[in-house]
C-alpha cells in the first residue's frame, strides 16, 4: 500500500494503524521518508541492490518491495 499526502497530515500513523489493525501483521511495516533519499537510494531502498551497483553497496540487499512481499 502506498500512502501518499502532504507533509505533517499523519501517512505514517495512518499506515501503522492499518498494519497494526492486519490479521495478522506478518510482516515488518516499512516506512520510508523518500524525500530525504537520492534517486538512487530511494532505487535501492525500495527495489534493492547488488553488490557494487553504486557507491556503498557493500552487499545484495532486498528491497522494500521484495521484503514485504
Amino acid at each position: 500500500m502506498l500512502i501518499t499526502g502532504e507533509s505533517s497530515t499523519g501517512k505514517e500513523l495512518v499506515a501503522r494503524a492499518l498494519h497494526l489493525l492486519s490479521r495478522p501483521p506478518r510482516r515488518r511495516l516499512g516506512a520510508v521518508n523518500c524525500a530525504a533519499l537520492t534517486d538512487e537510494l530511494f532505487e535501492a531502498e525500495l527495489f534493492g541492490c547488488v553488490r557494487g551497483s553504486f557507491t556503498g553497496a557493500a552487499q545484495d540487499r532486498a528491497g522494500l518491495f521484495e521484503a514485504s512481499d
